[in-house]
């Protein structure tokens, strides 16, 4: 049941029920789920006679020791961690991907179905090899470079663990399958302490509550405690460690040679393994934090081919902003605010104007600010006060910038509702480059929002660039319910001058601005409004990555 809605939620009811239709939806089924709940409970209230006095009473002589209690709560906390902590590994370092998190899910689940379905599906031996042989392949990973220098290239194997991890897909897949087996090792020794029936209450109360601590662990204790996802790596030496106990025990009495050669490669890998989890750990950056929205962290990039040396601001594999080493180069537009992007050929255009007031969603490391003259006034709002901090002590373009600058923090939408109407000649809207897409921030009633607070002949600006996502159809469906006009501006970086690609899309209501917009050029064109129509408007009640997933 819990894999069915899993499956189906995202790819079927999400796509066919707006908010309303879903919330009637799980009214019903948890109105029928209860009906049924009575049902059984009134039908089987005596079963052969048999209550649970007698259950208690047949399970009052049956020992359980503490090993087997505390066993109740440390399996299910372990797969909870690693759950969560290989979810956040895959999402933010692997690969930024849509409806990525349903694969670990899934299979978290499934291993909960397997080992409580028959106690065939679990061989203790062979899933805690697996677990073993999977976590050592990821930390040998790690000394990639000595490891090819050493073993592999002086037998023809030429950067071999290098080119294996360079392979997202076969990192995706192993970071799987550890998932997997560690799952299963740790819902298959779970099974193994399962006591008689007068007692399963108390055991499955105490895999919800191991399988609670597991999580609060993960999302309160870890961000309030740790700058990076050390979970990960602690909860893979953890893993590790009770698959190479249960591997010592097996062996225990078999043989002192295959004792002996079990336990030495074993606390071979343990050595490898604790190595180098630890040395991963010990990543050079000049800060980094984690909180509540995810971790953040400072590196700076030396020079590399044509790219120059340049500090960056990176959440997982997203980029949030650069800054170029070079003193002399400070203030030079970056990324996807460089000066041939759609926003930057957007001010060239307000600039005709003497002053103008520009509000911002999504502060990133501030490089709009560069683009500030005297008189004209930014307003940046950004939801995480990290990225706050981060863009004040670490980049210099809200410091040297001419323009006044204002940093807001709180929730882009809600911040601007704050604004009285008709305030900005220019709002730039740039929240939508992972793949969690903040998807209220481009709903009609959002747009409505910007309408407001733009002034009649001001313009909206909307950073939609993403590896996944075509999220251009959206804006043209929203625009052009609001009798909107639109233009795109798709643009090719240049690494040279830290410049990426960069698709900005620029909305307006007064047509003799966006006529002008037109013919700034800068790679512009009029997308398509029945090219549009195949993606469903969204609303607040009613959005969908699945129209736009891909294209």
């Amino acid at each position: 049941g819990s894999m069915l809605a899993l499956i189906l939620f995202p790819f079927l009811v999400e796509v066919l029920l707006d908010s309303n239709g879903q919330s009637w939806m799980w009214t019903l089924i948890y109105v029928f789920y209860s009906a049924v709940i009575l049902f059984v409970g009134w039908q089987y209230k005596n079963v052969n006679g048999t209550t649970l006095s007698d259950h208690k009473a047949e399970s009052e002589g049956q020992s359980i020791s503490r090993m087997h209690v505390t066993g109740w709560f440390l399996f299910p906390a372990m797969a909870s961690v690693m759950f969560l902590a290989i979810t956040n590994y895959l999402c933010q370092d692997v690969a930024v991907i849509p409806f990525l998190w349903i694969s670990p899910l899934a299979i978290y689940l499934l291993s909960f179905i397997l080992c409580f379905d028959h106690p065939r599906w679990y061989n203790r031996r062979f899933f805690a090899s697996l677990s073993v042989l999977g976590i050592t392949y990821i930390s040998l990973l790690y000394y990639r470079d000595i490891a090819d220098i050493f073993l592999f290239n002086p037998i023809g194997l030429e950067n071999l663990l290098t080119d294996l991890y360079d392979n997202m897909l076969l990192r995706f897949v192993v970071a799987l399958g550890v998932l997997f087996s560690i799952c299963m090792m740790c819902h298959g020794e779970l099974t193994r302490c399962k006591p008689e029936a007068g007692r399963l209450t108390q055991f499955y109360l105490s895999i919800s509550v191991g399988g609670a601590l597991g999580g609060l662990f993960v999302t309160v204790v870890c961000p309030l405690v740790f700058t990076g996802y050390v979970e990960y790596h602690f909860g893979l030496v953890a893993a590790f460690l009770i698959a190479a106990v249960i591997l010592i025990r097996e062996v225990i009495g078999k043989g002192s040679l295959k004792q002996a050669c079990i336990t030495l490669l074993v606390g071979l890998a343990a050595g490898l393994n604790v190595g180098a989890q630890w040395d991963i750990l010990q990543v050079d950056r000049i800060a980094a934090s984690r909180n509540f929205y995810g971790t953040l962290r400072v590196v700076q990039k030396d020079e590399l081919d044509v790219m120059p040396a340049q500090r960056r601001l990176v959440h997982g594999r997203i980029i949030h902003g650069v800054q170029l080493a070079d003193a002399g180069q400070h203030g030079t537009p970056t990324s996807y605010y460089n000066a041939e992007s759609g926003v930057a050929t957007t001010l060239k255009l307000m600039h005709e104007r003497e002053a103008i007031h520009v509000g911002v969603v999504g502060l990133g490391v501030g490089t709009l600010a560069t683009y500030g003259r005297e008189d004209d006034q930014y307003t940046f709002f950004e939801i995480n006060p990290a990225v706050v901090d981060y863009a004040n002590e670490h980049f210099t373009f809200l410091s040297k910038t001419k323009a006044q600058v204002n940093t807001i923090v709180a929730d882009g939408r809600l911040g601007l509702e704050s604004l009285d109407e008709e305030v900005l000649d220019l709002l730039v809207i740039d929240a939508f480059s992972s793949d969690s897409i903040p998807a209220h921030l481009l709903t009609v009633e959002a747009m409505e929002i910007y309408q407001r607070v733009v002034k009649d002949d001001g313009l909206i600006a909307l950073h939609l660039s993403n590896n996944h996502l075509n999220l251009l159809p959206v804006v043209v469906n929203a625009a052009d319910h609001l009798r909107l006009a639109v233009r795109a501006f798709k643009t090719p970086g240049n690494p040279e001058v830290a410049a990426d690609n960069a698709l900005w899309v620029i909305v307006g209501e007064d047509q003799n601005v966006m006529q002008q917009l037109r013919t700034m050029g800068g790679g512009g064109y009029t997308p398509s409004v029945q090219d549009a129509k195949h993606v469903p408007l969204w609303t607040d009640k009613y959005s969908s990555l699945w129209h736009v997933l891909g294209e």
